[in-house]
């Protein structure tokens, strides 16, 4: 067979680290969405009969991250001095 193309689809499962500035240690971090961008790069690693037998290809991976961090503030609540507190009359 002469000119034929094979179409395979595949699940990647892959991990990495990636230091993302501003972060903490205790910081929680979401993969909100992981998506492949461009993989138009494929790259013959054996032949056989001008026919690609092996190859590789490489992936560029779009990723949403969301980074959030609890903190616990104090408030103090302070009346302004050109205001009086509201008067309440005891009963």
């Amino acid at each position: 067979m002469d000119g034929f193309v094979v179409f395979h689809e595949e699940v990647i499962q892959f991990a990495g680290f990636v230091n993302i500035p501003g972060t903490r240690a205790g910081d929680d971090v979401q993969i909100i969405e992981a998506a492949v961008k461009d993989c138009t790069a494929f790259i013959p690693t054996k032949m056989k009969n001008n026919l690609v037998i092996e190859g590789k290809q490489k992936f560029i991976v779009d990723v949403l991250i969301k980074v959030t961090r609890h903190e616990q503030i104090w408030v103090e609540a302070k009346t302004p001095p050109d205001k009086k507190p509201p008067h309440r009359e005891e009963a």
